[in-house]
């Protein structure tokens, strides 16, 4: 059922982002309803805690943690749409999408068994190298791929 809705409406969590600074804001505003709807259950059931302390898995090393959804932002910008897009997008049959949430499950395979992932104690060196090597690769080929369109025709 989420799946159908989440086809049917096209949404993404990148695009909902975007329109922020332009276009029709219903994505941001359906983006918001979520969040939304999701604390309610969270209090409802007791689960919500805010903020990083005391959640599971979570740490408190701000820097790390925004650099790493800066990764997940910047690459959802490059492939097209956010992780749940991308599944999304691979559900109804686009090839590029599956072959990206391929990419999403061998890389968290290769994260933890490479020891890279982060834990309630903090982030781990490896982590960080990733991070910025990730950010580097994909900062390059972003420039690159825009310098490619800027290219006048021949």
């Amino acid at each position: 059922m989420a799946g159908a809705a989440l086809s049917l409406t096209g949404f993404c969590g990148i695009n909902a982002l975007r329109q922020l600074f332009r276009g029709p804001r219903w994505m941001l505003l359906g983006a918001l309803a979520l969040v939304g709807v999701y604390a309610l259950v969270s209090s409802a059931t007791g689960k919500f805690h805010l903020g990083f302390t005391g959640q599971p898995i979570a740490h408190t090393d701000h820097l790390w943690n925004a650099l790493g959804m800066t990764l997940v932002g910047l690459t959802g910008c490059l492939a097209g749409g956010c992780p749940v897009r991308q599944v999304v997008m691979a559900g109804e049959g686009n090839g590029d999408a599956f072959v990206t949430c391929m990419g999403l499950v061998v890389g968290g395979a290769l994260a933890h068994n490479l020891a890279l992932v982060s834990s309630a104690e903090g982030s781990t060196p490896g982590g960080r190298i990733a991070v910025l090597v990730g950010l580097a690769f994909a900062i390059v080929y972003g420039l690159a791929s825009v310098a490619r369109v800027r290219q006048p025709a021949a």
